[in-house]
């Protein structure tokens, strides 16, 4: 008989505890995060150099996608548990058919000289240059060059005919 009440004892004792615990975690969960949508998927600047990304693609096998995290394009070859380094994002892919990356593509603003930028952008180089994709820097202080885009792009390997490209911007 004491044993029966001293299991009733605990048992009740858990059944609080987890009560306790629920009510915790599911408040902390309802009232810490708070989500809304964002407005667009790209700055008003990396709009603009993605409408003109996609006039120069034109006509051509390649597909260009915004905001690619390192992840979908790079894999680590030595496995280690972490690699958050793979977490940062490119403007912009420039793809083949079978979207096998070909050119990344970042859009650097004043941000960009920035100590921290300076660093993620150093980092983000290396990893592409280690896994052999070109990366083609455009600075928004340049000027607005369709031709001078697509030139960077065909001197990384694009097929590029820029003779069309300059007949259907103009």
């Amino acid at each position: 008989m004491k044993y029966v009440g001293f299991i009733l004892l605990i048992s009740i004792s858990i059944l609080v505890v987890i009560i306790i615990f629920k009510n915790i975690f599911s408040k902390d969960c309802k009232t810490r995060y708070k989500y809304k949508k964002i407005n667009s998927l790209m700055t008003n600047t990396e709009l603009k150099y993605f409408n003109a990304l996609k006039s120069i693609l034109f006509r051509t096998p390649y597909v260009l996608l915004p905001q690619i995290p390192l992840s979908s394009i790079v894999t680590r070859v030595n496995k280690h548990k972490f690699q958050s380094e793979l977490n940062r994002v490119v403007d912009f892919c420039i793809f083949s058919p079978e979207f096998s990356p070909l050119i990344c593509i970042e859009i650097n603003d004043s941000s960009h000289l920035l100590k921290q930028r300076i660093e993620r952008d150093k980092k983000v180089k290396n990893i592409l240059k280690l896994a052999k994709i070109p990366l083609v820097t455009i600075w928004t202080n340049e000027k607005f060059d369709y031709k001078q885009i697509a030139q960077k792009l065909k001197n990384c390997g694009l097929k590029l005919n820029l003779r069309n490209i300059y007949n259907e911007i103009q």
